[in-house]
């Protein structure tokens, strides 16, 4: 038997088996669905940065490129807003549709997963202090605080139903607002379980529970951004691909959290640079 045959034998036996097992998971499926539902806020923001960052020089000859360094640099807050609002809320966007996805494989009301989970990543990674929000953890960094949070209040949600913990309304209650009560006990049991900890995470160690999250994940992210870690998801995907699976699909749905934060902190990068540089004033 060849090296090449052994080998796609090992994949067909092996390894396609359990890709076709996790490509069905459910929670896999979410966090896929996740990134799909905020791709199109992605692909604005990363428009608008190119725009406020023109591909061009300072020190330029080319006219255009003159006109729109100049245009970047009178403009640059307004050029920029946008970004922030889309990219710069990445997080925010995954957790709603991961959360809306997940639900819905479990037959639950999508749009209030969804809202739930909004709910529990900002007490998680953006609590108020002197009446403001901070942004540092919306965007990539927060990625996954943002898909625990997803998986967790649908998790919860699933179970309180399950075991027929919930409020029982008069049936004269019109649909609308019994729906609304619906999400009180899940709301109370995101309050006794995220919000104690992220305030435990302030007061005893200074920080945030996505920076824990993000320290934790920290090799695999870096793997994920090196030649061999890349070099390695490609033949992945492709050996999925002979065995009759599509491994870009699975692939992504896998990695696509190290992929989308190592873009985000890459285009948060950029835009400071480009602040410190002067384009703010």
């Amino acid at each position: 038997m060849s090296l090449c045959t052994g080998l796609m034998a090992l994949v067909e036996r092996r390894i396609a088996t359990l890709a076709g097992r996790i490509g069905t998971q459910r929670h896999i499926i979410a966090i896929r669905d996740g990134f799909i539902c905020a791709m199109p806020f992605l692909i604005i923001g990363s428009v608008m940065l190119i725009i406020a960052n023109p591909p061009f020089d300072q020190a330029t000859t080319s006219a255009f490129g003159r006109l729109w360094l100049g245009f970047a640099n009178a403009h640059w807050n307004t050029l920029t807003m946008p970004f922030f609002m889309t990219t710069g809320l990445m997080s925010v966007f995954v957790s709603i549709g991961t959360a809306y996805s997940l639900a819905k494989s479990y037959q639950l009301d999508g749009l209030m997963a969804g809202l739930l989970s909004m709910t529990a990543f900002l007490l998680a990674a953006a609590p108020q202090a002197d009446n403001k929000l901070s942004l540092d953890f919306l965007g990539g960094q927060g990625v996954f605080i943002a898909l625990l949070c997803a998986i967790w209040s649908v998790e919860l949600t699933r179970l309180l139903k399950k075991y027929g913990i919930t409020l029982r309304l008069p049936e004269q209650v019109p649909p609308a607002i019994a729906r609304s009560f619906d999400l009180l006990l899940p709301m109370t049991g995101i309050l006794l379980t995220v919000y104690p900890l992220s305030l435990v995470m302030q007061s005893e160690f200074q920080m945030l529970i996505p920076a824990a999250v993000m320290q934790l994940f920290q090799p695999v992210i870096a793997a994920g951004d090196s030649l061999p870690g890349i070099l390695l998801c490609v033949l992945l995907a492709n050996l999925l691909w002979f065995a009759g699976i599509h491994g870009d699909n699975l692939v992504q749905g896998l990695l696509n959290p190290l992929f989308m934060a190592n873009i985000a902190a890459n285009a948060a990068l950029l835009s400071q640079g480009a602040q410190n540089n002067g384009r703010t004033s």
